[in-house]
């Protein structure tokens, strides 16, 4: 398993707020990445950031934007700790 070094983990500027306990995580919505159905959540970035939740220890929102540019603009506004697109 990934595990960070002791100072990075301790500075780590994408870390999830400590009085939250919450990662913020944004995609596009895309049937092999991350979608929302009736069911839940479901893909393939969906699975990996679940596994990085509960590697951290954290809670997991997700969520989808419309294109490239609105994900750029989470990330830079700071609503967004990651950000993936396939």
């Amino acid at each position: 398993m990934f595990s960070w070094p002791r100072a990075r983990r301790q500075a780590c500027a994408g870390c999830p707020d400590k009085s939250t306990r919450v990662v913020r995580f944004v995609t596009l919505n895309s049937p092999t990445s991350f979608y929302s159905w009736c069911a839940g959540e479901e893909g393939f970035e969906f699975q990996l950031a679940s596994a990085l939740r509960r590697r951290m220890g954290v809670k997991l929102l997700m969520y989808p934007v419309a294109d490239v540019r609105a994900l750029q603009a989470e990330l830079a506004a700071g609503r967004a700790d990651i950000a993936q697109r396939n």
